[in-house]
Protein backbone atom coordinates (compact mmCIF):
# COMPACT_ATOMS: atom_id res chain seq x y z
CA UNK A 1 0.00 0.00 0.00
CA UNK A 2 1.54 3.65 -0.63
CA UNK A 3 -0.20 4.62 2.23
CA UNK A 4 1.25 4.29 5.71
CA UNK A 5 -1.48 5.18 8.60
CA UNK A 6 -1.62 5.39 12.61
CA UNK A 7 1.20 6.73 13.34
CA UNK A 8 1.69 8.45 16.97
CA UNK A 9 -0.02 12.21 17.26
CA UNK A 10 2.89 14.63 16.42
CA UNK A 11 1.13 17.56 18.91
CA UNK A 12 2.06 16.60 22.54
CA UNK A 13 -1.01 17.11 25.05
CA UNK A 14 -4.13 15.89 23.08
CA UNK A 15 -5.45 13.13 20.73
CA UNK A 16 -5.22 13.72 17.17
CA UNK A 17 -9.11 13.88 16.17
CA UNK A 18 -8.05 13.18 12.45
CA UNK A 19 -5.32 10.60 11.34
CA UNK A 20 -1.91 11.51 9.58
CA UNK A 21 -1.05 10.40 6.60
CA UNK A 22 2.19 9.89 5.00
CA UNK A 23 2.57 9.42 0.92
CA UNK A 24 5.25 6.89 -0.50
CA UNK A 25 6.38 8.61 -3.67
CA UNK A 26 7.60 5.27 -5.00
CA UNK A 27 7.14 2.96 -7.56
CA UNK A 28 5.58 -0.31 -6.30
CA UNK A 29 8.42 -3.69 -6.48
CA UNK A 30 11.09 -1.16 -7.57
CA UNK A 31 14.32 -3.08 -6.88
CA UNK A 32 17.02 -0.14 -5.66
CA UNK A 33 19.58 -2.15 -6.87
CA UNK A 34 18.65 -2.19 -10.15
CA UNK A 35 18.53 1.26 -10.45
CA UNK A 36 21.01 2.36 -12.80
CA UNK A 37 23.53 5.78 -11.37
CA UNK A 38 22.29 6.95 -7.66
CA UNK A 39 19.72 6.34 -5.89
CA UNK A 40 16.90 8.92 -6.00
CA UNK A 41 15.08 10.09 -2.69
CA UNK A 42 11.26 9.20 -1.66
CA UNK A 43 9.81 12.49 -0.14
CA UNK A 44 7.32 12.02 2.20
CA UNK A 45 4.95 14.96 2.95
CA UNK A 46 2.91 14.87 6.46
CA UNK A 47 0.79 17.13 8.17
CA UNK A 48 1.57 18.38 11.32
CA UNK A 49 0.89 21.57 14.17
CA UNK A 50 3.97 22.58 15.91
CA UNK A 51 7.85 22.71 15.66
CA UNK A 52 9.48 21.23 12.50
CA UNK A 53 11.73 19.54 14.84
CA UNK A 54 9.03 17.89 16.80
CA UNK A 55 7.58 16.48 13.81
CA UNK A 56 11.02 15.33 12.49
CA UNK A 57 11.90 13.52 16.24
CA UNK A 58 8.20 11.71 16.21
CA UNK A 59 8.44 10.77 12.56
CA UNK A 60 11.95 9.01 12.57
CA UNK A 61 11.26 6.36 15.06
CA UNK A 62 7.61 5.37 13.28
CA UNK A 63 9.82 5.07 10.03
CA UNK A 64 12.18 2.44 11.67
CA UNK A 65 9.07 1.10 12.22
CA UNK A 66 7.64 0.93 9.18
CA UNK A 67 11.10 -0.34 7.28
CA UNK A 68 14.73 0.05 9.24
CA UNK A 69 16.14 0.73 6.18
CA UNK A 70 14.36 3.95 5.83
CA UNK A 71 17.08 7.19 6.63
CA UNK A 72 15.19 10.68 7.23
CA UNK A 73 17.85 12.73 5.31
CA UNK A 74 16.71 16.33 6.29
CA UNK A 75 12.82 17.84 7.16
CA UNK A 76 11.53 21.26 5.54
CA UNK A 77 8.51 23.20 5.66
CA UNK A 78 6.41 23.40 2.64
CA UNK A 79 6.35 27.47 2.73
CA UNK A 80 10.58 26.87 2.43
CA UNK A 81 10.26 24.24 -0.59
CA UNK A 82 7.39 26.73 -2.49
CA UNK A 83 10.29 29.29 -1.98
CA UNK A 84 13.08 27.29 -3.42
CA UNK A 85 10.88 26.67 -6.81
CA UNK A 86 9.95 30.34 -6.51
CA UNK A 87 13.26 32.17 -6.38
CA UNK A 88 14.38 31.24 -9.98
CA UNK A 89 10.84 32.79 -11.31
CA UNK A 90 11.37 36.02 -8.81
CA UNK A 91 14.85 36.48 -9.59
CA UNK A 92 13.60 36.35 -13.55
CA UNK A 93 11.05 38.99 -12.43
CA UNK A 94 13.24 40.79 -10.86
CA UNK A 95 16.31 40.93 -13.62
CA UNK A 96 13.02 42.36 -16.23
CA UNK A 97 12.18 44.67 -14.06
CA UNK A 98 15.34 45.85 -13.79
CA UNK A 99 16.47 45.92 -17.42
CA UNK A 100 12.78 47.70 -18.26
CA UNK A 101 14.00 50.09 -15.56
CA UNK A 102 17.03 51.03 -17.36
CA UNK A 103 15.68 50.15 -20.98
CA UNK A 104 13.09 53.44 -19.71
CA UNK A 105 15.78 55.59 -18.71
CA UNK A 106 17.69 54.92 -21.70
CA UNK A 107 14.48 55.97 -23.30
CA UNK A 108 14.42 59.24 -21.76
CA UNK A 109 17.75 59.74 -22.23
CA UNK A 110 17.62 59.71 -25.75
CA UNK A 111 14.72 61.46 -26.12
CA UNK A 112 16.09 64.33 -24.10
CA UNK A 113 19.18 64.09 -26.90
CA UNK A 114 17.19 64.60 -29.71
CA UNK A 115 15.08 67.29 -28.57
CA UNK A 116 18.01 69.25 -27.21
CA UNK A 117 19.61 68.77 -30.68
CA UNK A 118 16.46 69.99 -32.50
CA UNK A 119 16.38 72.65 -30.69
CA UNK A 120 19.95 73.72 -30.07
CA UNK A 121 19.57 73.75 -34.48
CA UNK A 122 16.61 76.08 -34.14
CA UNK A 123 18.73 78.66 -32.01
CA UNK A 124 19.20 81.23 -34.82
CA UNK A 125 15.14 80.51 -35.14
CA UNK A 126 14.70 81.62 -31.55
CA UNK A 127 16.68 84.73 -32.19
CA UNK A 128 14.91 85.85 -34.87
CA UNK A 129 11.79 85.40 -32.94
CA UNK A 130 12.43 87.11 -29.93
CA UNK A 131 13.89 90.11 -32.42
CA UNK A 132 10.45 89.78 -34.16
CA UNK A 133 8.64 90.52 -30.88
CA UNK A 134 7.80 87.02 -29.13
CA UNK A 135 7.88 86.56 -25.33
CA UNK A 136 9.94 83.93 -23.87
CA UNK A 137 6.85 81.69 -23.16
CA UNK A 138 6.06 81.76 -26.68
CA UNK A 139 9.50 79.68 -27.69
CA UNK A 140 9.22 77.33 -24.47
CA UNK A 141 5.04 76.49 -25.88
CA UNK A 142 6.90 75.85 -29.65
CA UNK A 143 9.65 73.31 -28.12
CA UNK A 144 7.17 71.47 -25.49
CA UNK A 145 4.78 71.02 -28.52
CA UNK A 146 7.31 69.62 -30.86
CA UNK A 147 8.91 67.31 -27.83
CA UNK A 148 4.98 66.56 -26.94
CA UNK A 149 4.38 65.20 -30.39
CA UNK A 150 7.42 63.17 -30.19
CA UNK A 151 6.44 61.09 -27.32
CA UNK A 152 3.18 59.58 -28.56
CA UNK A 153 5.14 58.58 -31.40
CA UNK A 154 7.87 57.26 -29.44
CA UNK A 155 5.13 55.58 -27.28
CA UNK A 156 3.13 53.85 -29.93
CA UNK A 157 5.90 52.43 -32.08
CA UNK A 158 8.22 51.10 -28.79
CA UNK A 159 4.09 49.30 -27.67
CA UNK A 160 3.99 48.00 -30.90
CA UNK A 161 7.57 46.52 -31.07
CA UNK A 162 7.46 45.46 -27.48
CA UNK A 163 4.06 43.39 -28.69
CA UNK A 164 5.41 41.83 -31.79
CA UNK A 165 8.33 40.84 -30.10
CA UNK A 166 6.11 39.02 -26.95
CA UNK A 167 3.97 37.42 -29.65
CA UNK A 168 7.40 36.43 -31.50
CA UNK A 169 8.91 34.78 -28.26
CA UNK A 170 5.59 32.92 -27.04
CA UNK A 171 6.06 29.58 -27.58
Amino acid sequence: DAYYTGFAPLSPGGPVTRPYYVFVADQPGLNPASVPGPLETTTFQLRHTGALEAAGAAVRPALRDVDPRIALASTHTLDSRVEERALSATLISTLLLIFAGVSLLIAGIGQYAVVAFTMRRRTRDFGVRIALGASGRDIVRSVLREASTLTPAGLTIGFALGVAVATALRP
